[in-house]
């Protein structure tokens, strides 16, 4: 009987623990073979696949072209066909994104980068589907301004911001992601400028024949570059030229722009050119800037005026453009910076990389590393002037500030780019 009831209590023990083996296994298989599981990981080893195929097709056109090129380059054309030829009835298009070509595989929507002399990396490319409406974003959500500022998408987001600057003046807004004036990739319609297709309105923006973007004027708001950069931007008029033609009470942050700006007779400056009680937070210009008047690497003329109650703040600027100017001042970050107030303008840990040049022949004719001009409670601190950069004015220069006022201070700054002019300075060049 004993022995009955044992062989029993091992049954039970054994059913139980075959049904729990059972439930962890069910447990298991429906992670498997759940969104989660199998087949999450079957399709994801599929694309992976497809991105490996896709990007040795590229590669494979890569060596070719190159092989084929005389020279050993990389040309657009001859790459298309390389890549037509290796991805057989697969639609591909190879794109100018600016210094590189991008390979686009229209049907699964993919694109591959080549840089670095033939080095290819898969990169995301986001379209914007309301393009020239910044109120929207890239979702379709409501945007408001401030808790969810305004959107740049696309070159159209940015046109639409200079076409009616009226209308967003005083607001919020973001840049969203780097965009290159030279690349298809930064567009997304081409309905913009009354142009009706991609290719127009980059060669409208583009041709150097014309006269490019059209600055956004009187900004009064908040513009966030996010660490993004706005490439080849290229301006050539009359007034002021810069990505802003004129900001008040602004802040401008996290902002890198390269191209060519240039105003033939009045200010200039690689971010911004007239600004009034505005502040410049890690903004950076790799833009050549030429002027008739004054010429900023980053801003032009900066002005804290006496009807203010709070003072400007240049902090963390860089300018690795040249910058020339043919009238009164040339600056690597300002090239006027003036205060009448008694709270005055702080510009603090900036640093300039590029030639700075006034070629104006007259006696008003200044330049400098960091400003070329200051005027009333300026004060420059923990800023230089790098090696093998060259301050020229025919009159003033100094390595840090062209021409300083009494009442302004440099603290903790150096120069080690080389000074000329007919009263110069290592550091700055006083008026007394």
């Amino acid at each position: 009987m004993r022995k009955y009831i044992q062989n029993k209590g091992i049954t039970l023990v054994s059913l139980i623990i075959t049904i729990i083996i059972l439930l962890i296994l069910a447990g298991v298989g429906i992670g498997v073979f759940g969104g989660d599981g199998m087949v999450q990981k079957a399709r994801e080893a599929r694309e992976q696949a497809e991105i490996d195929n896709e990007k040795e097709i590229v590669e494979t056109s890569v060596v070719e072209a190159v092989s084929a090129n005389r020279y050993g380059n990389i040309e657009q054309t001859e790459l298309d066909t390389y890549v037509k030829k290796n991805a057989g009835d697969r639609q591909t298009e190879v794109i100018e994104n600016g210094d590189t070509l991008v390979v686009e595989f229209k049907d699964s929507n993919r694109y591959y980068e080549i840089y670095d002399e033939g080095n290819v990396k898969n990169i995301e490319v986001v379209i914007d589907e309301n393009p020239g409406n910044i109120k929207v974003g890239i979702n379709g959500e409501e945007l408001n301004g401030q808790d969810k500022p305004y959107e740049i998408w696309c070159i159209e987001d940015l046109v639409e911001l200079s076409e009616n600057y009226g209308n967003y003046k005083s607001s919020y807004i973001k840049l969203c992601k780097t965009l290159n004036f030279k690349s298809k990739l930064s567009y997304s319609n081409g309905n913009k400028l009354g142009c009706s297709s991609i290719e127009e309105l980059m060669e409208l923006l583009t041709n150097t024949s014309g006269t490019g973007f059209t600055p956004i004027a009187d900004f009064r708001g908040n513009f966030n570059g996010q660490n993004f950069e706005i490439k080849n931007l290229y301006i050539n008029k009359t007034g002021n030229a810069g990505l802003f033609a004129s900001l008040s009470n602004a802040t401008i942050q996290n902002l890198t722009v390269s191209g060519k700006i240039t105003s033939t007779d009045s200010y200039a400056g690689g971010i911004a050119a007239y600004t009034s009680r505005c502040n410049f937070i890690n903004c950076t210009n790799m833009a050549e800037v030429i002027a008739g008047d004054y010429a900023g690497g980053v801003v032009a003329v900066l002005w804290n005026s006496n009807n203010t109650d709070y003072g400007c703040l240049i902090e963390d600027c860089y300018n690795y453009g040249n910058v020339t100017s043919a009238g009164y001042t040339a600056g690597g970050i300002i090239g006027h910076a003036r205060a009448d107030s008694s709270i005055g303008i702080v510009i603090n840990n900036c640093a300039n990389y590029g030639n700075i040049n006034n070629t104006n022949s007259g006696t008003n004719s200044k330049a400098g590393g960091i400003v070329g001009l200051t005027q009333n409670n300026i004060l420059v601190k923990n800023c230089y002037n790098a090696a093998n950069t060259l301050i020229k004015g025919n009159n003033d220069a100094g390595g840090i500030v062209g021409y300083i006022h009494a009442n302004d201070i440099i603290y903790n700054c150096y120069n080690l780019g080389a000074v000329e002019g007919t009263t110069v300075g290592g550091i700055a060049r006083l008026h007394i």
